[in-house]
């Protein structure tokens, strides 16, 4: 009698759970469609279908009539459209302009742009005002520059020689080091590269003066420079073609990769 009471109750409860089971994903309304636990949304009295997101907010990727609304209020014509809208025609090709009529970031001041803007070409535009002698160089070298260097220009494990050891200014032999006086091109190239990144741990601290000196220095150093010279714009523009500018293809401001002419004769390869 009692296992016959056990069997009979055991199948109650698995008749009722399969019952509940139904309940959840059958048909719940009678009408033959079945019902998920993520349910699609209906669409609003505006005529705008929300899109359900992972947590629930209901604010998911914006249906074409929100994305027209957005684009605009910024004047912008929404994806797809044939004609731009009024910001997008002011801004013509200009997408800086572009964000900013649209409101996003704001135009960088004059100031900021000078402060970015240091670079100083081959021909020395962008060489700063400022002018620095052979003596005020060397303790701008010593206090700035000797820690990687070396106290006399020699090079470290850490940077470079910067003075030659022997010899002096010319074209550059394979397997010598590399010094203003024996491989850059233009001194205003080499001026750039120390204005900008040097020294190594605090780039771009040097005064314009302090740049001019320091540079007189290295030159002196390397035999290019009197003991009692100053270097200023003028200077620098004077002697910027250096020893072993003719090693390098002619570069600025025409074609830095001309084609080279073709050697030998035609059918065998040259």
């Amino acid at each position: 009698m009692k296992t016959f009471r056990l069997k009979g109750f055991l199948g109650m409860f698995v008749v009722t759970s399969l019952m509940l089971v139904a309940a959840c994903d059958g048909d719940d309304d009678g009408d033959g469609t079945p019902v998920t636990g993520d349910t699609t949304p209906t669409a609003t009295e505006g005529g705008e279908t929300p899109t359900a997101t992972p947590d629930g907010s209901g604010e998911g990727t914006p249906s074409p009539q929100q994305t027209a609304e957005v684009a605009g209020q910024y004047g912008l014509a929404p994806a797809g459209s044939p004609e731009p809208g009024p910001t997008e025609a002011a801004a013509g090709e200009d997408s800086q302009q572009l964000a900013l009529q649209a409101n996003i970031g704001q135009e960088a001041p004059q100031d900021l742009i000078d402060e970015w803007n240091i670079d100083i070409t081959p021909d020395g535009d962008g060489l700063p005002d400022g002018e620095g002698s052979v003596s005020d160089g060397a303790d701008v070298f010593t206090a700035n520059c000797a820690r990687c260097h070396g106290e006399e220009g020699e090079g470290t494990p850490l940077a470079p020689l910067l003075v030659l050891d022997e010899g002096g200014p010319g074209p550059w032999e394979y397997g010598a080091p590399r010094t203003v006086a024996n491989y850059w091109p233009y001194l205003t190239t080499y001026m750039d590269y120390i204005n900008r990144a040097m020294p190594f741990d605090q780039p771009d601290t040097l005064s314009d003066d302090e740049l001019y000196a320091v540079v007189a220095w290295i030159l002196n150093q390397n035999e290019m420079l009197e003991d009692d010279a100053t270097l200023d714009r003028d200077s620098v523009i004077e002697m910027n073609e250096l020893p072993n500018l003719p090693s390098f293809f002619p570069c600025f401001p025409d074609d830095c990769r001309p084609e080279p002419e073709l050697q030998g004769g035609g059918g065998g390869g040259g």
